[in-house]
């Protein structure tokens, strides 16, 4: 489910962060969040690619409820950090639980990634920096030995055509190795959202929860169209999961 908070935030202040986010990776977000926060899976959270904070806002606002450390990293050479921090403040009150960093990704070991998040291993992660196939391969490597028991990883940009080298550097990790026990469980508004194949079922428990209980949200009403036409247009497979589709 989505909580009301998640449903004010993204209706309003959400409107006014610069940047690239879709409302519905941002209403799976919150839906796959809450899922862990009922789970007791809650951690930290990270984003690799911060730009000018729009998905970071998503991030945010619910880490600042459940008192949940964020990090972003970000070169911010086509954005500002201050300016992200500022908005952070003017639409939400405070940046209390927020670290920015001014990094490039490919610069952190696992060892040196933990230690920049106190040793909590993170239980979302969003993956949004370099966008050529050998840095989005690199990052994904990087994040699978930090990403916490049961967490998500969203990669930003998976088939878009304006980005080609996510899917090209998303498909070289995947196909590096069969026993890799991350796969992709869903498809949303550019965002492929991946966790360990033994949590695919309980987060596929909580998106359908979703689509029975909230019937009418847009996102909603669109899977729930696209389904009557056929399950194979909401669910197909990919790399060996079977993938809903939003």
């Amino acid at each position: 489910m989505i909580e009301s908070a998640d449903l004010d935030f993204i209706r309003t202040q959400f409107r006014e962060v610069e940047g690239w986010c879709l409302d519905d990776a941002a209403y799976l977000t919150c839906c796959l969040l809450n899922c862990q926060a009922a789970e007791g899976l809650s951690s930290s959270l990270l984003e690799i690619g911060v730009y000018k904070g729009k998905y970071l806002s998503v991030l945010f606002q619910k880490a600042r409820r459940k008192s949940q450390p964020l990090v972003g990293i970000d070169t911010f050479q086509w954005s500002n950090q201050d300016e992200v921090l500022q908005t952070f403040t003017r639409l939400l009150g405070s940046t209390d639980g927020l670290r920015l960093v001014t990094a490039s990704s490919l610069d952190f070991t696992v060892e040196s990634l933990l230690d920049l998040l106190g040793g909590r291993k993170p239980s979302f992660i969003s993956v949004d920096g370099d966008h050529s196939a050998g840095a989005v391969r690199s990052d994904l490597y990087l994040v699978q030995d930090v990403l916490g028991e049961g967490g998500v990883i969203a990669l930003d940009d998976f088939l878009n055509p304006r980005a080609i080298g996510v899917s090209e550097g998303a498909y070289r990790y995947f196909l590096a190795s069969d026993n890799l026990p991350l796969r992709p469980f869903a498809f949303c508004a550019n965002k492929l959202f991946i966790a360990d194949r033994k949590y695919h079922e309980l987060y596929r428990r909580a998106i359908a929860t979703l689509v029975s209980e909230m019937p009418e949200l847009p996102m909603v009403k669109e899977f729930l169209r696209m389904q009557k036409m056929g399950q194979g247009y909401v669910e197909q497979e990919l790399l060996g999961s079977k993938v809903l589709i939003f």
